[in-house]
């Protein structure tokens, strides 16, 4: 740790400067991956529901077969695990739609850090 005035600053590193850097394209970014995580999940339920859709006519037009259920038995677990992921992609979305506080928290205090590093060595 140095001290700068009646201030004391640390070094950051490599591992801890990567994060913030990550940390940093991961805010800029957002704004666009939270559309993605919106319209993909969109697309993926209009998907899994089409394909449940039409294998639920199938069986209904064949009537129940060892084939149709094998069908279902076969769909159910990828369904249920296409609807989780959708479920959580959309909760991150929702929750962090106008970013993480916690994130902008770290940017800032880095920020600050950086300006009382700069500031010292003038």
């Amino acid at each position: 740790m140095n001290t700068i005035g009646n201030e004391t600053t640390m070094k950051l590193t490599e591992k801890e400067a990567r994060f913030i850097e990550q940390t940093r394209r991961h805010e800029r970014n957002w704004r666009y991956t939270r559309w993605v995580l919106v319209i993909g999940s969109i697309l993926v339920s209009v998907a899994y529901g089409w394909l449940l859709w039409l294998s639920c006519s199938a069986i209904k037009s064949e009537g129940k077969t060892l084939d149709g259920l094998s069908l279902i038995i076969f769909l159910l677990p990828q369904v249920s695990f296409a609807l989780t992921v959708i479920a959580v992609g959309l909760i991150i979305a929702i929750r962090d739609w106008s970013g993480s506080a916690k994130r902008e928290l770290i940017l800032k205090l880095i920020k600050r850090l950086e300006e009382l590093e700069h500031d010292g060595n003038q």
